[in-house]
């Protein structure tokens, strides 16, 4: 039972980064660039959006998915790290906490690029203020939820990290290390764009830490798959 609920995180912790690739390739495939706010009062924005389909839908689905996979890894987090100590739980808490935030921010993202913009050409000119403003109140909240989400499961992830690093049999203490250093550089990146947009080098941070993630992501996958209890392990 202990190795199916660990062998189950890691087929998670293998498909999440999988499906991050897929939102890459379709971005590209359809022209879209990389992955931005998108400001969802601008009439010239909304256009986009409404011109870029269906491959705008297909990454904005995916963007969805992504996370709601990743939270079949924590679980297995837990198990395997266990003997590090009581805080080991308080970390994968804090990640699903943080997961809450972002699944909610990419579902209501979603909700706005499949259905803003047919709103929004659809209507009269007063009409099309008010769905302006509401997309702009929307697209702030959506900010607010990334922020808060990604602080708080990352902080969660650095626990986690610092579990590796107390020696727990079979995890290696270079994925701590690496699991520290995501944490550090998102939260680096996610604090500088809140306080300036043109945050230069130091907002170049967050892309570098979820790069390094998606890294220790699958790397605790190994783990997890590798892993067996200790009793089963010494026979």
């Amino acid at each position: 039972m202990d190795t199916a609920l660990t062998r189950i995180s890691a087929a998670f912790s293998f498909l999440s980064p999988l499906v991050v690739v897929a939102t890459i390739a379709v971005m590209i495939a359809g022209g879209l660039g990389g992955p931005a706010a998108i400001d969802f009062a601008s009439p010239d924005v909304l256009r986009h959006l409404k011109d870029s389909r269906p491959a705008i839908l297909w990454s904005e689905a995916l963007s969805l998915v992504g996370p709601i996979v990743a939270l079949g890894a924590g679980l297995g987090w837990y198990r395997i790290l266990k003997p590090a100590g009581s805080y080991v739980a308080l970390g994968v808490l804090l990640w699903y906490a943080g997961m809450i935030f972002v699944i909610t921010q990419d579902a209501l993202e979603f909700t706005l690029v499949a259905r803003l913009p047919d709103a929004y050409f659809a209507s009269d000119a007063s009409s099309q203020a008010a769905i302006a403003a509401l997309g702009s109140t929307l697209g702030s909240f959506i900010d607010v939820l990334t922020l808060v989400g990604d602080l708080v499961s990352y902080f969660g992830i650095l626990l986690v990290s610092i579990a590796m690093l107390s020696g727990v049999q079979r995890v290696p203490r270079w994925l701590g290390i690496l699991g520290l250093l995501a944490g550090v550089l998102i939260a680096i990146g996610l604090v500088a764009g809140a306080i300036s947009p043109n945050a230069g080098p130091i907002g170049a941070a967050r892309p570098l830490g979820f790069l390094l993630f998606m890294a220790w992501f699958v790397g605790t996958g190994v783990v997890m798959a590798r892993w067996r209890p200790p009793a089963v392990a010494a026979a």
